[in-house]
């Protein structure tokens, strides 16, 4: 599930953004146990508001309306947090929210289909590997120093999985959202805008 190009590259800032509880100083991979303050988009002049919404200051998670966000909490086992937030449209504020996964489910990948690389300065493809499990791609990971590091380009999924949303970490666009046949036509029924869907191998 991702969003469109992005709609909005501007923002309001509640609070500086040096503040603890500023989004930007929050890890977008783990779960936050303190409050968090995001930014407030700032639509661009042509944009369109909708129910996804693409932004350059909301970096690896998801901006969206308070409909969608009621379609993926239900669907959503656990490892999301919401975040409350305003999207700014002519000058008028609307209520949204800032999507945050930290649980990603390593264990759907189906590693020997997959492509898996590993990646240098400025996302340099390096070397492609040949990794087995999901045990051997952490422990790789683990091992691996920065500014070298590994990503899933095309991950490819496991048959069977009982999850109908998860996240994956680290993919290409860094952090995937993915969603089962059910909650696509759910989404689609609904007329939920500002999201296209790719097809899983």
């Amino acid at each position: 599930m991702i969003g469109r190009f992005p709609q909005s590259e501007t923002a309001n800032h509640p609070v500086p953004i040096t503040a603890p509880e500023h989004l930007w100083n929050a890890d977008a991979t783990t779960k936050a146990d303190k409050p968090v303050i995001c930014p407030e988009p700032i639509l661009a002049k042509h944009a369109i508001r909708s129910d996804l919404l693409s932004a350059a200051v909301i970096s690896n998670r998801l901006l969206i309306s308070d409909r969608l966000k009621q379609v993926l909490e239900k669907y959503g086992k656990d490892g999301f947090q919401y975040f409350p937030t305003n999207v700014i449209d002519g000058g008028k504020k609307y209520p949204y929210y800032v999507l945050q996964a930290y649980r990603f489910r390593l264990d759907y990948v189906d590693f020997p289909r997959s492509e898996i690389i590993l990646e240098g300065i400025g996302s340099k493809q390096l070397e492609s590997l040949n990794i087995q499990s999901a045990e051997e791609f952490s422990g790789k990971a683990a091992a691996t120093r920065l500014p070298e590091r590994l990503r899933i380009i095309r991950p490819a999924l496991v048959p069977d999985i009982d999850d109908d949303f998860f996240a994956l970490h680290p993919v290409t666009a860094g952090i995937g959202f993915y969603v089962s046949g059910k909650v696509k036509q759910e989404i689609e029924t609904m007329g939920l805008t500002g999201i296209s869907f790719e097809a899983c191998r």
